[in-house]
């Protein structure tokens, strides 16, 4: 394995976190107020619907986690692998991105639901683009994974033990 990540994929990494950080606070605060890529709190937010009788928000969460989940099928079948490799269709699925925040953002307008599921797909295709580069794991669109990995280099590093830093800068990204 490969220790040191090479600067294009940091910055490309940092990139793609930020918007989608843009793009969840903004589905957030847009009128739906559903998270476009918080999965897990939106399935929790499925069972608080439930629990309440709340048919509107269940289906606003649960047509949100399937679009997330659409966004990372369709990024599936175009990129066809988790590990990063020069020689796949990354620019069809940032096309396609770009089409569904442009869609999202018509839909929006017209304060139609569907613009908060195009976010959502559009946050899907992008997290499930690339998965690990030589073995770090690239999140983009959520924090979990990305704090515990973040946390685990530095509880490494106190005790004296050798970590990368390009990775801690990855995951503080």
């Amino acid at each position: 394995m490969q220790d040191k990540i090479p600067t294009w994929v940091l910055i490309g990494a940092v990139v793609l976190a930020f918007c989608a950080g843009i793009l969840n606070t903004t589905a957030l605060m847009g009128f739906t107020h559903v998270s476009a890529s918080h999965v897990t709190g939106n399935v929790s937010q499925v069972a608080v619907s439930f629990f309440h009788g709340d048919i509107q928000n269940l289906q606003l969460f649960l047509l949100s986690i399937f679009s997330f989940w659409v966004g990372s099928v369709l990024g599936g079948m175009i990129i066809g692998g988790s590990e990063l490799n020069i020689h796949r269709h990354y620019g069809y699925a940032m096309a396609l991105e770009l089409i569904l925040l442009c869609l999202s953002l018509f839909l929006y307008l017209q304060k139609n639901d569907f613009g908060q599921m195009m976010i959502a797909m559009a946050c899907g295709l992008q997290n499930s683009m690339v998965a690990t580069y030589n073995g770090t794991v690239i999140r983009t669109t959520h924090l979990t994974g990305v704090t515990s990995d973040l946390g685990a280099s530095v509880g490494r590093w106190i005790v004296g033990r050798k970590i990368d830093k390009n990775k801690i800068i990855l995951h503080s990204a």
